[in-house]
C-alpha cells in the first residue's frame, strides 16, 4: 500500500528550493515557536502596563513595533555563521 520506509515518504519541503527536512524534525521544532510567541506576547503586555496606551490602536501599534524588533532580531540571528555559544 504505501511505502513509509522510503527517505522521501518521511521528509518535506516548503518550497522547491528549500532543504528537505525530516517529519519529526520539523514537529518537533513547533515547539520553539509557541514558546517565542508566549514571550512576545509577555512582553507586549508588559510594554501595555508600562505604557498604558490610550486606545486600541495605540496597543496594535505597539505590538507591530514589538513585532518588527523581533523579526529583526531574528534576521540577525539567521545571519548568523556559528549559533553555538562556546565556552572559554
Amino acid at each position: 500500500m504505501y511505502d513509509m520506509s522510503s527517505k522521501q515518504n518521511n521528509t518535506l519541503t516548503f518550497t522547491r528550493s528549500s532543504k528537505r527536512i525530516g517529519m519529526l524534525d520539523f514537529y518537533e521544532s513547533m515547539h520553539m515557536l509557541v514558546k517565542v510567541i508566549a514571550v512576545m506576547q509577555g512582553a507586549v503586555c508588559e510594554l501595555a502596563e508600562v505604557h498604558r496606551p490610550d486606545n486600541g490602536l495605540m496597543t496594535t501599534c505597539l505590538q507591530i513595533a514589538t513585532l518588527r524588533y523581533v523579526q529583526a532580531e531574528l534576521k540577525i540571528v539567521k545571519g548568523e555563521k556559528n549559533l553555538s555559544i562556546d565556552k572559554v
